[in-house]
């Protein structure tokens, strides 16, 4: 199983370090799951990645299920209560000065020539 965890880019390096140590932890705590390798593994302008890899003992797939269930849980809880981020799907514009203004002002002004 690969897992990828996104967490925000304002993410310290300290709790990037402790991302890792509880995801692996988490998984290692599971029966019937081999802990492959965790690791930071990507930066990009809307998340930082952490890749995951885990072998589930069995061939099961309801098992399985449960199993990534389980972990997902965890690892959720766990990031909340260590103030950890995910990162959402979208970014974040910030318009400063007057633009926004002008820009509204053009578009209504589009509107009433229509």
């Amino acid at each position: 199983v690969i897992l990828i965890f996104s967490v925000t880019p304002e993410t310290s390096s300290e709790n990037l370090e402790v991302a890792v140590d509880i995801i692996a932890s988490i998984i290692r705590s599971k029966n019937r799951t081999r802990f492959e390798r965790c690791h930071f593994m990507k930066i990009s302008p809307a998340a930082l990645d952490i890749e995951t890899v885990y072998w589930v003992l069995s061939d099961d797939h309801d098992l399985h299920m449960d199993i990534q269930q389980a972990i997902l849980l965890e690892v959720r809880r766990a990031f909340k209560s260590q103030g950890i981020e995910f990162a959402s799907p979208y970014s974040e514009i910030q318009i400063k000065g007057d633009y926004f203004n002008r820009v509204k002002k053009g578009i209504q002004n589009s509107v009433v020539r229509s």
